[in-house]
């Protein structure tokens, strides 16, 4: 039931980026190397006690190989791109940065690349396929104890932040800027520290120069992978949104004579034509007192953290990030729509 484990995995053109401008030891440590040893050879085991033999298998097997033949060209081209990055980046600089968006946008052809292998893999050879993935766990524990990956992933979820914010007009979330912030400066913090500690004696200072300028040298490629992550994963997921159709949700009435109905806003492609305005910073009670104080308004909704609300041809009301408290007003007849997560937004409407 079980297969080679070299077929689908073996059949990723696009590699794992490694970044050679930090000097460090890419070999697993000696606790992981233990516990991949000893997956390894349960792999073998498994490979000689249960041999492939299923017909799905077999087909999976042999497309995993022709793709692999149709895009073997573009191995050479990865590995070009990889020992590309041998150069150092201050001295060639022009070169550097003609080769950046490349290798970025190779970055994350790989991440899907492996992400939708793996699954087909593990879906077809489920024992070895998950011994695969147990490996990949312990690796990534691996690489998250050494500092000079912190810093990467700082530098990329922050690219990730700004990507997402490009395509759905988000403002950056500043807890997300710290904590990748707190990240860079860990990473580099510890880093340059623990090279300090073990160069030798009168070589500390040009050490640490090095560190900060691999540092430096690593953060343009993981910001910008990031970024175009981020854009990818903000594409999905407005897209995602726009094909939301407008829901009928079952009104509560409470006792201070509107109702409630939680999770809603406005449809973007609902009647807009009783929009009244729109006011910032308010609370509910003021929201409802305003509401009673003008017979035109029948309903409002009030977002409860930072959403996009409309489409660009609805403005000056529309495609706006309303930040908690905003609150729009309308007159007429609501089309809700349900919000992009829960508790990001909810409707009322006048008794």
């Amino acid at each position: 039931m079980i297969g080679n484990t070299q077929n689908i995995q073996n059949s990723n053109n696009f590699e794992p980026m490694e970044n050679t401008d930090v000097q460090n030891d890419h070999q697993p440590r000696e606790w992981a190397g233990r516990i991949v040893a000893c997956l390894n050879a349960w792999d073998a085991q498994v490979d000689a006690l249960i041999p492939s033999n299923l017909r799905i298998q077999d087909s999976m097997d042999r497309l995993a190989n022709e793709i692999k033949e149709i895009f073997a060209p573009l191995a050479k081209f990865n590995r070009w791109l990889n020992e590309s990055r041998n150069i150092d980046w201050h001295r060639n600089l022009a070169a550097f940065l003609v080769l950046l968006p490349i290798r970025s946008a190779r970055n994350v052809v790989s991440q899907l690349h492996s992400v939708i292998s793996t699954i087909l893999y593990t879906g077809v050879h489920p024992l070895n396929g998950c011994n695969y993935i147990a490996k990949s766990i312990v690796l990534l524990l691996d690489e998250l104890t050494k500092p000079e990956n912190w810093s990467k992933m700082g530098c990329a979820s922050i690219g990730v932040l700004a990507g997402q914010s490009l395509i759905l007009g988000n403002p950056l979330s500043l807890i997300g800027l710290g904590i990748g912030g707190a990240f860079i400066a860990a990473g580099i913090s510890i880093n340059a520290l623990d090279a300090a500690i073990r160069c030798e004696k009168g070589k500390e200072l040009q050490v640490i120069r090095d560190r900060l300028v691999s540092h430096v040298g690593q953060a343009p490629e993981a910001l910008l992978t990031g970024l175009f992550t981020g854009m990818l994963i903000g594409g999905i997921r407005r897209a995602t949104q726009g094909a939301q159709k407008p829901v009928k949700i079952e009104d509560k009435v409470i006792s201070d004579g509107f109702k409630k109905i939680p999770d809603v806003l406005q449809s973007k492609d609902g009647d807009w034509g009783g929009y009244i305005t729109t006011i910032k910073n308010m609370t509910l009670e003021e929201a409802k007192a305003y509401a009673n104080r003008n017979d035109k308004i029948t309903f409002f909704f009030r977002s409860k953290t930072n959403v996009v609300v409309g489409k660009y041809e609805q403005r000056p009301y529309g495609m706006c990030v309303y930040e908690p408290g905003t609150t729009a007003f309308f007159s007429g007849q609501p089309t809700w729509a349900s919000a992009p997560a829960p508790g990001m937004v909810e409707g009322y409407i006048k008794s």
